[in-house]
């Protein structure tokens, strides 16, 4: 899956939730913290079942296009590789060794700016949004290997 958000960022650092799916029991969260991207994938709420990769450096002010790029390896909660750009440039590129196949709790939702009820990350990563999200747009691949490229499926969600 593809991941694009078009974000204002007009006091930096930027943080909190951009995009969450799901709950510290089963989900994914991607959010900036002290301005840096960063995708997390919790298997549970045990520590050694929550994966992160983050970028090194904190984003600019101003407007910046943030994309999460998830090259799964295919197969029941198979792992991957989660590599984040901004503007184009990588910022982060890292393994998520497993994923989930599906939510724990009917309850969790797909949150855009926040991350409602129990959070996938506690702290930054569960907080709202500090900056403006113009527009999210999530593209669905078929389960393929790492590199190579699904057919997408779009689906949009701006703010007013």
């Amino acid at each position: 899956f593809r991941i694009d958000a078009d974000l204002d960022l007009s006091k930096t650092p930027g943080s909190g939730a951009v995009l969450a799916l799901g709950s510290k029991f089963g989900g994914w969260s991607f959010y900036l913290k002290n301005g840096r991207p960063v995708a997390t994938m919790a298997a549970s709420q045990l520590p050694a079942d929550q994966f992160s990769v983050g970028g090194r450096e904190a984003l600019r002010a101003g407007r910046v296009r943030l994309t999460y790029d998830f090259r799964y390896d295919g197969g029941v909660n198979g792992g991957g590789e989660m590599v984040i750009r901004a503007d184009g440039r990588e910022l982060a590129r890292g393994r998520i060794p497993r994923t989930i196949s599906r939510l724990a709790e009917i309850t969790d939702t797909l949150d855009v700016g926040f991350d409602r009820a129990t959070p996938v990350v506690e702290g930054v990563g569960g907080e709202p949004f500090t900056g403006r999200i113009s527009r999210v747009d999530i593209a669905l691949g078929r389960a393929t290997t790492a590199g190579s490229a699904g057919e997408p499926e779009t689906a949009k969600a701006s703010s007013p």
